[in-house]
């Protein structure tokens, strides 16, 4: 009998996200299925409360020293993983990062024994940056709070915006909140201010009550709008009409239009009865790489199985799936997308309206910020 591989599942609590380890489990399976892997697989789930360097760490070291796990998958922010690169390149136990990519990757994101597979949201800001000032040109207004200032989305709309010609920009910063979200302030800067198009850079409630308010603000509600993915994605926050209209950009969504994408939202769909989320997406994607090189591996050993995973590289959602970070890939296209609400189904979808421009992330202004980015929160964008 063939001893099950051991993969070690650590995952942070998210109220956007709340059963994150069924999930992530679930589509790593059905990746390692499709990918024609089916023996068995050991999950080492464990929680790692909001993926805090301290935690992270301790859950690394239970991971290799007592549940000696072959394979380790973490959702958790790239900077919190860069600075725990010696514990597992000692060990030389494979690592696979997960998250949403809200900060911009650096040069010292590269390790045989890291992997990385991410939404990429940060290229995704920038090119939305750059459509939408060709599309409006004049000033833009950035809204967001101290919390997601933490992250470097907006920096990457400013840089997308600065591609395109625009020379300034407005940048109003609310306050975190409490339990009251009110957004009522940014409104009143723009009033203030001569604004061609307004961006949101917010999640959850403040978001959607930055939605609601555009809505109701006279002149404002006339400046086209573009908003952060987040702000308009059913699986975080729930449908509705304040939604309608707004011009969003990411590198997935569930109704694109492919072969690999159709067949995983279809299976994950008819499984789970829900659509499936960025981290269900993220965890199919690296279940197809796992399980064809858990297939071509000669055996499970550290630096043989890391070699397998640089060289795996199979046909997901988003096209070809690479997990290397030696050197980190990220060519995935992005989509500029509008939302539009039904009225009487009370649903959400998603239509394409243009291909976004690609950037690497080696390109001399991404990595400049990226280098300069000293500050910022080490749990994972959505993850409190």
């Amino acid at each position: 009998m063939v001893s099950p591989v051991r993969i070690a599942l650590l995952y942070p609590q998210s109220e956007f996200f709340p059963r994150l380890k069924d999930e992530l489990r679930f589509a790593l399976s059905l990746g390692l299925q499709f990918a024609g892997y089916h023996q068995p697989v050991e999950w080492q789930p464990e929680f790692i409360n909001s993926a805090d360097i301290k935690s992270v760490e301790q859950a690394i070291k239970k991971a290799i020293y007592h549940l000696e796990s072959q394979l380790i998958i973490v959702v958790a922010n790239t900077k919190t993983v860069v600075e725990l690169t010696s514990l597992y390149e000692q060990s030389t136990l494979p690592v696979i990062v997960l998250n949403l990519g809200a900060n911009l990757p650096a040069v010292h994101w590269n390790s045989p024994f890291l992997f990385y597979n991410s939404l990429h949201s940060w290229k995704a800001q920038w090119a939305l940056g750059k459509w939408a000032q060709q599309q409006y040109g004049g000033i833009c207004a950035v809204n967001t709070t101290l919390y997601e200032g933490g992250y470097l989305l907006h920096e990457a709309f400013r840089l997308g915006l600065g591609a395109a010609g625009a020379a300034s920009l407005y940048l109003n910063v609310a306050k975190n909140f409490g339990k009251q979200f009110d957004t009522s302030s940014l409104f009143q800067q723009m009033q203030q201010q001569d604004v061609s198009h307004v961006h949101a850079v917010l999640s959850g409630n403040e978001g959607q009550h930055f939605l609601d308010t555009y809505k109701q603000t006279p002149a404002i509600n006339e400046k086209p709008l573009t908003v952060n993915a987040f702000m308009v994605d059913e699986t975080v926050v729930p449908a509705n009409a304040a939604m309608h209209d707004a011009v969003f950009a990411s590198t997935w969504y569930s109704s694109l239009d492919n072969d690999a994408n159709h067949q995983f939202v279809a299976h994950f769909s008819a499984a789970k009865k829900k659509m499936p989320s960025a981290f269900g997406l993220l965890g199919y994607e690296t279940g197809l790489a796992l399980g064809i090189a858990l297939q071509t591996a000669e055996d499970i050993d550290g630096e043989v199985l890391a070699d397998a995973l640089s060289n795996s590289q199979p046909i997901g959602p988003r096209g070809a799936v690479s997990l290397s970070t030696s050197p980190l890939q990220a060519d995935m296209q992005v989509h500029i997308l509008k939302a539009t609400f039904d009225e009487g189904a009370k649903s959400l979808q998603h239509h394409k309206i243009a291909e976004g421009e690609h950037i690497s992330w080696q390109s001399e202004c991404i990595a400049a910020s990226a280098a300069a980015a000293v500050a910022g929160w080490q749990n994972p964008y959505l993850f409190t």
